[in-house]
């Protein structure tokens, strides 16, 4: 009888200790990489997000890791600065009068995304897996009459937790709605 301890839970999925190594080894090769392939890249970002308003060039946040332990999350900052204690954390909006001219191209293209490959070489994150979330994060459904739902209360919360939060997620790969 097997008892699986050489096994992991990957959602609803096992997968074999090897292929968990595995894609470990992936996250550790793929970030590092991209850590050092965008270094100038990154360096013009920080100049620029700096320039703009003198301001912190990254914005740091505490997220939900694998089984509810917190991390650090790191973007490039794309807002003004202090806009969390001067709004508080609300999600963004079209036209957003707190997304900077530098943010709103990093927005657009995704490279405020570029410090988090520090989070996947560390290991608090990796490539693939489902968003981190806040620790206090609350969910609504798709209309504005919606219920606001704990985020513990949805079904699969569970499963969510037994994995790495991802950069991206099976179903941006997919390009489908999950």
């Amino acid at each position: 009888m097997n008892d699986y301890s050489d096994y992991y839970s990957i959602g609803q999925e096992i997968i074999s200790n090897c292929e968990y190594k595995l894609k470990r080894y992936i996250d550790i090769i793929l970030s590092a990489t991209g850590i050092l392939a965008s270094l100038p890249l990154s360096a013009l970002i920080a100049i620029l997000i700096y320039i703009e308003d003198r301001g912190s060039v990254f914005y740091t946040q505490e997220r939900v890791g694998k089984n509810g332990g917190l991390f650090l999350a790191y973007k490039f900052r794309t807002m003004i600065v202090d806009s969390d204690e001067i709004y508080g954390p609300t999600q963004a909006r079209v036209n957003d009068p707190r997304i900077t001219k530098i943010g709103k191209i990093l927005r657009y293209t995704a490279m405020d995304e570029i410090p988090q490959l520090w989070s996947i070489l560390i290991g608090d994150m990796s490539f693939v897996g489902p968003r981190a979330l806040l620790p206090a994060e609350k969910e609504t459904g798709n209309d504005s009459d919606s219920d606001i739902v704990h985020i513990k209360d949805i079904p699969g919360y569970k499963n969510r937790q037994s994995v790495k939060p991802g950069l991206t997620g099976v179903a941006q790969i997919l390009h489908q709605e999950i």
